[in-house]
């Protein structure tokens, strides 16, 4: 069974009642089991709240419903290996200022999970582009 999970943008698109927030609703549905939440995801989604009462409804929406074999949280080792291919971007030149950005950084965790877990990752951030090259995790546009 593949697994599939929505990155940041996707939540963000669905918070703000975008155009495509009706697809990317659907599609989750459609997953049914195979849609796991990835808590780094979560933790992005978060830190861009102004207000507690933000936070309740990201909690509540995206979170709560999820049973918890199905939210994704690293191991030690997963975080650490994170480390390794970060390192191993700057090492194949990579600019340094774009990799020390914490959002970049959490970036690459989010696509070392996917590929370590088996996951297809919903994104149209294109930053993910980039990543894919170092990590190959799977990335799949999200719909419109």
């Amino acid at each position: 069974m593949a697994l599939s999970a929505l990155d940041t943008n996707g939540y963000v698109e669905i918070l703000r009642g975008g155009p495509r927030a009706a697809a990317i609703r659907a599609a989750l549905a459609a997953a049914g089991v195979r849609l796991v939440v990835l808590m780094p995801v979560i933790a992005e989604l978060l830190q861009g709240t102004r207000r507690a009462a933000e936070e309740r409804v990201i909690l509540r929406r995206f979170v709560e419903p999820v049973p918890f074999p199905r939210r994704v949280v690293a191991t030690p080792a997963e975080w650490a290996a994170t480390g390794a291919r970060v390192a191993a971007m700057l090492r194949a030149g990579e600019d340094p200022q774009v990799l020390a950005r914490r959002s970049f950084w959490l970036d690459v965790h989010i696509a070392h999970l996917c590929r370590a877990r088996g996951i297809t990752l919903l994104t149209d951030d294109g930053g993910h582009t980039r990543i894919a090259r170092h990590v190959r995790h799977a990335t799949a546009p999200l719909p419109s």
